[in-house]
C-alpha cells in the first residue's frame, strides 16, 4: 500500500491529470460525438413522423355527401367519403399540405397542417346548389325466365301482336281461341271447339299459321288444348314477314307462338 501511494506521488501532477483525462475520454463519449447523435436521429425522426387526416364533407344542409373525394395531390393521396360523409387519409408527413376536395364538378382548395402522430381534424361543407347535375335516370330490369328472354326481346322491337300474362289476367278468356278472336288478320274456323281452325287472313288466300310452344313446333295439338291459365304469352305473326327466321315454314304462312308458364294455381 506504501509503495503503490509513493509510485502516485512520484508523478508530477500535470502527469496525474493527463491520465485522469485518458480514463474520462475512454469511459465517457465526447460532448461533440453524443451531440451530432442526437442531431441525427432527431432529422430521422422529423423526417420519419406522421400524422393522419379525418373529418367529413356534408352539403350546407349538414347533409353527408357521398362518394366524395379528399385529395393531397403533392402527396398522391387520396381519400373518398363513405355513407356518412366521412373520410381518412393516413400516413400524412408532418407538415403543412394542399387539400382539394371534389364533387360532382364542384372543386374546393384549402390547406391542412399536419402534426405527428396526430389526428388532424378538417370538417368541409359544399354547396351543392352550385352543381350542374344531370336529370337521374333509374332503369329497372325484370327478372324473366331464360326462355321468357325471347319474348320480351321481340316484344321490344314489335313486329307482331304480343300478348304477356297481364293481358291475360285482364281478359280472363274461356279458351286459348277466344284470346286471338278479334285481333286483324287472325281468323276463327268455327266448327265447334273440338275443330276450330286458326287461320292467317280470310278468303282464298288464308293460311293455318304454324303453332310452336315454347319454342317447339306442334303439329298434334291446337290452340284450344293449352289452357289460358297455362299460358305466360302468346306472339301471333300474321304475315311471313313478321315472322322470326327460326320460325317460318315453307307454307310461308305466320306464326302463333305460346309460352307456359313455369308456376301457375
Amino acid at each position: 500500500m506504501t509503495q503503490s501511494s509513493h509510485h502516485l506521488e512520484s508523478f508530477s501532477p500535470l502527469a496525474r491529470m493527463g491520465l485522469i483525462t485518458a480514463i474520462l475520454t475512454f469511459l465517457v463519449p465526447s460532448a461533440r460525438t453524443d451531440m451530432a447523435a442526437q442531431e441525427s436521429t432527431g432529422d430521422e425522426a422529423a423526417q420519419e413522423a406522421t400524422g393522419g387526416l379525418y373529418g367529413s364533407v356534408r352539403s350546407l344542409g349538414l347533409r353527408p355527401v357521398t362518394a366524395a373525394t379528399v385529395t393531397l395531390p403533392e402527396l398522391a393521396k387520396m381519400a373518398v367519403t363513405n355513407a356518412q360523409g366521412e373520410y381518412y387519409v393516413r400516413d400524412v408527413p408532418v407538415g403543412t399540405h394542399a387539400v382539394e376536395v371534389e364533387y360532382l364538378g364542384l372543386k374546393y382548395e384549402t390547406r391542412a397542417s399536419i402534426q405527428a402522430s396526430q389526428l388532424t381534424i378538417k370538417h368541409y361543407r359544399l354547396d351543392l346548389t352550385l352543381a350542374e347535375l344531370e336529370p337521374l335516370r333509374v332503369e329497372a330490369e325484370a327478372q324473366v325466365s331464360l326462355k321468357m328472354r325471347e319474348f320480351v326481346s321481340r316484344e321490344a322491337r314489335n313486329a307482331g301482336l304480343y300478348i304477356d300474362r297481364d293481358d291475360i289476367d285482364r281478359l280472363r278468356p274461356m279458351t286459348t281461341g277466344d284470346l286471338l278472336q278479334g285481333e286483324s288478320g287472325v281468323d276463327v274456323n268455327e266448327g265447334g271447339l273440338d275443330n276450330r281452325r286458326f287461320s292467317i287472313g280470310r278468303g282464298p288466300g288464308a293460311c293455318r299459321p304454324n303453332l310452336f310452344v315454347d319454342g317447339s313446333p306442334v303439329e298434334a295439338f291446337g290452340v284450344d288444348d293449352f289452357f289460358p291459365q297455362h299460358i305466360e304469352a302468346v306472339e301471333v305473326y300474321k304475315s311471313f314477314a313478321q315472322t322470326p327466321i327460326q320460325y317460318r315454314s315453307s307454307n310461308r304462312c305466320g306464326a302463333i307462338l305460346l309460352w307456359t308458364r313455369e308456376k301457375f294455381q
